[in-house]
């Protein structure tokens, strides 16, 4: 037997195809033993069904409907002159929802929590109502939580049908909430639906206002502002060159495919912290397979929950500075709230490596002068300041490219991990594999995490047949059962499987004209452009010659932009680019805003750096050694200039790498030895010695080297750890692609 009470109540007897017919009170009486187990007096049952009737027909009442429900469950009703009960248990979408309830199994979304008993219509049972609205209730709390989840998630995903499936049910639900209307209005806007998106807004605003007696809040109606000043029509496709096809190449932002397992890792480390605990996250995987992907699209979702996020990169272009990756992280937690809650002894610590703390919190003490406790000092500083931030929220601390990161980062970061255990704090670092050696000191410091207790370890491997085929359809909503079957069949062959190359070629089968898209339904179409004996007569060459072709094929003056930001490698502000380049730096800004939307370059917080490692290092494979020298030395001296002119402290130890590479070994020796004692003045011994090391390898003189010696046997006194060298992983070669691979609308034919 089964009994749906979620949808139209019904109790089937064969499987889920054959209706038992009984009445509704039946029904009703039926759902009420099935919910609240146990024995039940009559005198119960009949004054929750039949209260508003004489005692003499209530019971009669009660009698037939109990003989009705005997006849349709035989043994599984248990019957005597005073009680009822079910003698086993039968099959019911509200226990099975209840189960999942209490594991927080996303399976709960799939009974209609908000219909139930929809439909059943008892007369004369007021006690009935009010209990089954007390179930509803109750019901209602933990689904309403799953479905915002769940919602917010496929919007982080970017899995626009199921976001907009689900915020239209989170919308139905809570017909007045501003979250639901505002998410279900953005997927909308995101599918390119924009006129649907705006009306739906004003459907909402009109609801709203004549419900409240008040517009919509702030944020809603800036969305729709900015929905209303975008453009209705996609630009229009240009086939003269190259560089006009990526102009209007799509954006790929498709959802998070075949990292189902990945995510709910993700999710089980959320929810033990949502629940006050703490808990770790290491990802993994070989460069280009989504890591930092995944940490994006989570770090929207846990945002959107209101979670406290910090977040920090290390970058491979050397140590810039003691603790770099952790200093964002670190700079972060200072501006969060509850950050104030922290003692302003441990924030004078915090300070000595953020001196920007004190223009914050002008009032802080000196912290202790005393070099070797600054370690240790410096690391319960920051533990006391990630607790502050805790109390206010619960606390994700992100760290991508965790591979680059130097020693003493990793032993703060390992310190902290333990420290903050029972905190609600949640750690996610990622780390490409293949990139350092097997004594590096991340390498050391995953092995180390791999045995703390919450860990959760997300390996991420190549994408199947099945899951690129899938995600090419999603990217070019195409609409043929068959579509690009061998069109994701022989690009998963090229690329391994490997997001990062499968969107790679993917770009480059725009910029070639290859592929286009319908200005009428977005959905990706074979290019007419060319003939297909043309087009079959090519063969695509392999992901670094794609990724030259679009760089050859760039003006002038965005490729030489590209190149010193590549050369650079680390985040270029326009300052820096503006004095190596002698321009503006609204031209600086113009210009990288131009290659971010040919996708070779991105931006945060007014810097830019190379989209990924590939393209990176074919910028650099096309410059010569003169070039590349002297791109390094303008570097080093627009750092000194453009530290001044953003109001920062000059880096001493990204002016001396670019310095040494440049050809200025005076100026490499002088900042490295800055670079030294600013390091051990944080005791960054690891930082110290290299910078040592590099100010004795730039040594012009004898006094020169005898400065870097006195400094290396001060520091070598004092401790301190160092690191192997780096190596860069390259590539795997590619095969090629044929024209005839292309199997969508528009090609020559679908084939199975």
């Amino acid at each position: 037997m089964y009994l749906r009470l979620c949808g139209s109540v019904a109790l089937y007897g064969d499987g889920q195809n054959a209706e038992v017919a009984i009445g509704a009170k039946s029904l009703a009486l039926l759902a009420f033993l099935t919910l609240e187990s146990g024995s039940h007096s009559r005198d119960e049952l009949s004054n929750l069904l039949w209260g508003a009737s004489a005692e003499v027909k209530a019971r009669a009442s009660l009698r037939q409907a109990l003989k009705q429900l005997k006849d349709a469950l035989g043994d599984c009703l248990a019957l005597d002159r005073s009680s009822a009960e079910l003698a086993m248990p039968i099959e019911c979408d509200v226990l099975r929802y209840r189960q999942h309830a209490d594991g927080a199994d996303p399976r709960m979304l799939d009974v209609d929590v908000p219909r139930f008993l929809h439909g059943l219509s008892l007369r004369d049972a007021p006690a009935f109502d009010e209990w089954a609205e007390r179930q509803r209730a109750v019901m209602l709390r933990p689904f309403r939580r799953a479905l915002t989840t769940a919602a917010r998630a496929a919007h982080a995903q970017r899995d626009w049908p199921q976001a907009l499936s689900l915020s239209m049910r989170w919308q139905s639900l809570d017909v007045f909430s501003d979250d639901a209307a505002q998410l279900h209005i953005d997927v909308l806007h995101r599918m390119g639906d924009r006129d649907n998106a705006l009306a739906t807004y004003r459907i909402y605003a009109a609801a709203h206002q004549q419900e409240t007696g008040q517009p919509p809040g702030l944020a809603l109606r800036e969305l729709a502002r900015r929905i209303e000043h975008t453009s209705a029509r996609p630009t229009p496709i240009s086939s003269r060159t190259i560089a006009a096809s990526e102009g209007a190449m799509p954006a790929f932002e498709g959802p998070l495919v075949g990292r189902e397992q990945s995510w709910a890792s993700l999710m089980r480390g959320w929810q033990t912290v949502a629940d006050g605990g703490g808990a770790l996250v290491l990802i993994d995987g070989e460069q280009g397979t989504g890591k930092s992907r995944l940490m994006l699209d989570f770090t929207q979702f846990v945002v959107s929950q209101d979670a406290t996020l910090l977040r920090g990169r290390a970058f491979e272009a050397g140590v810039d500075m003691p603790f770099g990756p952790m200093v964002d992280i670190i700079r972060s937690a200072i501006d969060a709230p509850g950050a104030a809650g922290t003692d302003e002894l441990w924030l004078a610590e915090v300070a000595r490596v953020l001196p920007g703390t004190r223009r914050i919190f002008p009032s802080l003490p000196e912290a202790s002068q005393s070099t070797t406790a600054a370690g240790p000092a410096l690391s319960e500083a920051v533990a006391q300041l990630f607790l502050a931030v805790a109390e206010e929220s619960p606390l994700v601390i992100v760290l991508d490219d965790m591979q680059w990161c130097d020693a003493d980062s990793c032993q703060l970061m390992h310190f902290l991990v333990q420290r903050l255990a029972d905190a609600p704090v949640l750690w996610c670092f990622a780390k490409s594999l293949g990139v350092t050696d097997r004594d590096a000191p991340a390498a050391r410091l995953t092995r180390a995490l791999r045995a703390v207790p919450n860990v959760h370890r997300v390996s991420l491997q190549p994408l199947t047949y099945d899951e690129v085929w899938r995600l090419i359809r999603s990217l070019g909503r195409v609409t043929h059962p068959d579509g690009a079957k061998r069109l994701a069949s022989r690009i998963h062959d090229v690329a391994g499987g490997n997001p990062l190359y499968v969107v790679e070629l993917l770009k480059s089968l725009f910029a070639r004209g290859w592929l286009s898209v319908d200005p009428r339904t977005h959905e990706w179409i074979h290019s007419d452009t060319m003939s297909g004996e043309l087009l079959a007569a090519e063969v695509f060459p392999d992901l670094r010659a794609a990724v030259a072709e679009r760089v050859a094929a760039l003006p002038d003056e965005q490729h030489a932009l590209l190149l010193t930001i590549a050369t650079a490698g680390s985040p270029c502000h326009t300052s820096l680019l503006s004095y190596v380049h002698g321009i503006s730096r609204l031209r600086a800004a113009h210009l990288c805003d131009a290659l971010v939307e040919r996708r070779l370059v991105m931006e945060a917080d007014g810097h830019y750096v190379c989209v990924n490692r590939i393209v990176g290092h074919v910028v650099l494979e096309t410059m010569g050694t003169s070039r590349r020298r002297e791109v390094h030395r303008m570097i080093a001296m627009a750092l000194t200039e453009s530290a001044v002119s953003v109001r920062r402290a000059p880096e001493p130890g990204a002016i001396a790498r670019h310095a040494e590479a440049g050809g200025e070994p005076a100026m490499a020796h002088q900042y490295a030895l800055l670079a030294s004692e600013a390091s051990a003045v944080q005791s960054a011994w690891a930082d110290a010695l290299r910078w040592l090391d590099l100010a004795a390898a730039c040594a012009m003189t004898p006094h020169e080297q005898r400065a870097a010696d006195r400094a290396t046997v001060s520091v070598l006194k004092l401790g301190g750890l160092s690191t192997q060298p780096r190596r860069l992983m390259t590539p795997n070669e590619t095969r090629v692609i044929s024209a005839d691979d292309v199997d969508l609308s528009g090609s020559v034919s679908h084939r199975t």
